[in-house]
């Protein structure tokens, strides 16, 4: 499976403000009608989850295991995951990329939960979610990857921080 990818991100190795990183995914996200998806890499993941959650229409999940991720797609129209790059190594962080990346929601038996979720979000922001609305995903994926001490650019062998779009 190969993947399109943009750099959205990153620049300076000592930047530890994982919030305005999340949420430039998330402004990416929503900039695209809901069409694509973001990826954050840092190094609890929970800091960049908190702050895309907070984003409206986000669902964000942080997935550090293959079932986690499953679950995360197929259960809860994630359109976000937050990988924790001090808890999992290189190889475990590639296959959740990609599995996540492969799967699909299909509503199914899951979609009212996603609605209940998003009639939440609502009724507590005024708002009306658009994750419930969007389409299927177009493979198409805002990623970042945060750099905390380095820790990064062992998934990536010579780069310490990147960001990118899967296609």
């Amino acid at each position: 499976m190969d993947y399109r990818y943009k750099d959205v991100g990153v620049t300076d190795e000592t930047d530890k403000t994982y919030s305005q990183w999340a949420k430039l995914v998330c402004e990416k996200i929503i900039e695209r009608g809901y069409f694509k998806e973001g990826i954050s890499i840092c190094g609890m993941g929970i800091g960049m989850l908190i702050t895309a959650n907070k984003s409206p229409g986000i669902f964000a999940a942080v997935c550090n295991d293959s079932y986690s991720t499953e679950r995360a797609r197929l259960s809860n129209h994630a359109n976000a995951i937050c990988v924790c790059a001090c808890v999992i190594g290189p190889e475990l962080a590639k296959k959740i990329m990609k599995e996540w990346l492969s799967q699909e929601f299909h509503g199914g038996a899951s979609q009212a939960k996603v609605d209940q979720i998003a009639e939440v979000e609502h009724s507590m922001s005024g708002r009306k979610s658009c994750n419930s609305q969007r389409s299927s995903f177009e493979n198409y994926t805002h990623v970042l990857i945060h750099p905390i001490g380095g820790r990064v650019g062992k998934f990536l062998p010579g780069k310490k921080m990147i960001s990118v779009v899967f296609s």
